[in-house]
């Protein structure tokens, strides 16, 4: 999307200038950390994870439907290695379908006068994108505070029983480093049979811990989450400065890839001249944010001399479905949202 006001002053392609002010790192666009929101919505998180929308009426619930494949029982495999021709039981994919509210999400709305915005463009084309993407900023770190939240009050049980996993990171007598927090998660992480590697969020002193070791890949701006995957460390660490308040005094979340979706739904995505508009006077369509992969519903329009502007998204934070686990699994009533906790 452009904004060209008159012959004399045009602010260019705003996908463009938002994506090269990321790959930049410029403090400007993309101040703050929303390492929880950027954790939930990583290539490692989503990997296999498939979302529809389907269609609905205005003023409906939308739709998201997710498609997932339980674990396989133990108690359907024969002790038999005969082969037989009667039929098995049917295995494959299935789905759950979760609606989200269209009240519900996060949005922001902001104006400019045609008088104000002529002389910023003119010396600064990047100032419109500047500005949205300062805005999608604070979009995010909204519903980055609520994914911690979310995560606070979806805490399940350990495999091996109990919902709290208490670890150390410090010998407090000698200061020296210890190998149980990585060794403690990864052995309540195996018992569960988690897959891939845990996705570990913390605060202080996860982080302190994290960064003396070495052990991980920090999850910071800029960092590529491809190349996070095809590291050889023993977790994905994501540093979340609201962890100590929200989790508790030293505790941190660690869930496998995918425990925690968020869906989210486009109502500016779709047939152009309906859904999308883009002409002088009207801009309606969705933008991407490169920090997250997330696509936003934009909205401008002229009026009155000025431009009036609405971002936003329909979204909800999920669990894992109920049924990811047959109820003679073993791993019944497991969600892979796990507590820990500092006690040094």
């Amino acid at each position: 999307m452009s904004y060209a006001f008159s012959s004399f002053v045009s602010c260019p392609d705003i996908q463009g200038r938002i994506d090269e002010g990321y790959f930049k790192a410029d403090p400007t666009m993309f101040p703050g950390f929303i390492n929880t929101l950027r954790a939930v919505t990583s290539p490692m998180n989503e990997s296999g994870i498939l979302q529809s929308q389907i269609d609905s009426k205005n003023g409906h619930y939308r739709a998201v439907e997710v498609v997932y494949q339980p674990r396989m029982s133990d108690a359907d495999t024969s002790s038999s290695a005969e082969l037989t021709c009667a039929a098995g039981p049917t295995f494959g994919e299935t789905s759950k379908l979760y609606t989200i509210d269209p009240t519900e999400g996060a949005s922001r709305s902001w104006s400019l006068s045609l008088d104000q915005l002529a002389p910023r463009c003119e010396s600064d084309e990047n100032y419109v994108a500047r500005q949205l993407a300062m805005h999608m900023q604070a979009i995010k770190r909204s519903i980055n505070s609520e994914a911690v939240s979310f995560l606070s009050t979806n805490f399940g049980k350990l495999a091996g029983g109990g919902t709290l996993l208490t670890t150390a990171t410090k010998n407090n007598t000698t200061g020296v480093y210890l190998d149980d927090y990585l060794s403690d998660v990864t052995y309540a992480y195996q018992v569960a049979e988690g897959w891939d590697r845990p996705i570990i969020i913390g605060g202080e002193l996860t982080q302190k811990y994290m960064t003396a070791l070495k052990s991980h890949c920090c999850a910071t701006v800029n960092v590529d989450l491809e190349a996070m995957m095809q590291s050889d460390a023993q977790s994905y660490f994501f540093f979340e400065p609201k962890a100590d308040k929200v989790f508790g005094a030293g505790e941190f979340a660690f869930m496998a890839p995918g425990a925690v979706q968020m869906l989210r739904y486009n109502a500016f995505k779709g047939a152009q001249g309906i859904r999308v508009i883009d002409d002088e006077a009207i801009k309606k369509g969705t933008i991407v944010d490169p920090e997250t992969g997330l696509e936003f519903d934009y909205y401008a329009q002229l009026d009155c001399n000025t431009w009036k502007f609405w971002m936003g998204l329909s979204y909800k934070f999920v669990t894992l479905p109920e049924d990811i686990f047959l109820t003679t699994d073993e791993l019944n009533d497991v969600n892979y949202i796990f507590n820990g906790k500092v006690s040094n």
